[in-house]
């Protein structure tokens, strides 16, 4: 009996593996803010794979947000030395919660190779908010505040801005 309920579930987890592997759908959306392309993405074959590891993105603390003119600053605090350090930002899901205002989900993550060395630095970086206020333009016809809940990335440390397109 436990035979065929393992073949069971190694059954399903195949189908469900094949058919995440398989899908032919293009409506899938992903809003990629900085880091390079400021767009939102339409065509599938243009979005990145997703990553399996054991290895836990690298630490950093995400000290300050403000928003000014478009642009959200991030003072950041991280160790390294040996290796450049990027960052980058993701509003995900790619929709608003519904609230007065409405609230978006940021996540900050820092991207580098392993680096061995101990300093600390405390940077100031920067994202341009367009991508969001172009979504909240096609959601809703006008722009208005929106709350941005701005978390780093694998923690549930949370800074909180405003962030108002109609007035930049």
């Amino acid at each position: 009996m436990t035979r065929i309920f393992i073949s069971l579930v190694a059954l399903l987890l195949l189908l469900t593996i094949m058919q995440c592997s398989d899908s032919s759908d293009s409506s899938v959306n992903a809003v990629i803010i900085g880091g390079g392309n400021n767009s939102v993405l339409s065509d599938q074959d243009s979005l990145s794979p997703v990553i399996i590891t054991d290895v836990w993105p690298r630490a950093f603390s995400l000290l300050e947000v403000a928003v000014d003119d478009g642009i959200m600053t991030a003072k950041v605090q991280y160790s390294g030395g040996c290796k450049e350090h990027f960052f980058e930002c993701f509003m995900t899901p790619a929709a608003f919660l519904e609230s007065d205002p409405v609230q978006a989900y940021l996540y900050v993550r820092v991207s580098s190779e392993p680096d061995p060395c101990d300093a600390i630095f405390t940077e100031t970086v920067y994202f341009d908010l367009t991508p969001i206020a172009d979504l909240y333009l096609a959601h809703y016809g006008t722009l208005d505040e929106i709350v941005l809940n701005v978390y780093e990335f694998g923690t549930d440390n949370k800074l909180v801005v405003s962030y108002n397109p109609a007035l930049e």
